[in-house]
């Protein structure tokens, strides 16, 4: 009879090192690209909102109402704008708009070899966005 091959498992550990390595990058990349997401959403209303300053010389009660509002809607909490320019300012001048809060996030977890667990965390965010008067 012949000798029985050992270490068998051994040849096929790269493999599945492999596989659980590639999960792991997924899972950080998932983190990453809903991280991203939700930081282009904010930057794009910030932006939108800065257009409105520039040629209204402020944020006015209203848009701040409504930007409060979109912002509640993407899911952030504890909204502050202090900071933001809300006195007309001249033409030529700067305005300011400061947003800063906690996002709601999801993050995705591993839970033993193939568990995949998702929870929302609260993530600080500041944004400032700068321009000048054109109105």
């Amino acid at each position: 009879m012949g000798k029985k091959e050992q270490g068998s498992l051994f040849k096929f550990m790269p493999s599945i090192l492999s596989v659980l390595m590639l999960g792991i990058i997924g899972i950080v990349f998932l983190n990453w690209m809903s991280d991203l997401d939700s930081r282009d959403r904010l930057d794009s209303l910030a932006r939108e909102y800065i257009l409105r300053m520039e040629t209204q010389g402020c944020l006015t009660d209203t848009d701040s109402q409504e930007l409060i509002q979109e912002l509640s809607d993407m899911g952030m909490e504890q909204i502050s704008l202090e900071g933001t320019t809300t006195g007309e300012v001249g033409y030529g001048n700067q305005v300011i708009l400061q947003i800063q809060g906690m996002i709601r996030q999801k993050q995705h977890r591993l839970s033993g070899f193939a568990g995949l667990n998702q929870t929302e965390v609260l993530t600080p965010v500041r944004l400032r966005k700068a321009s000048t008067a054109k109105y």
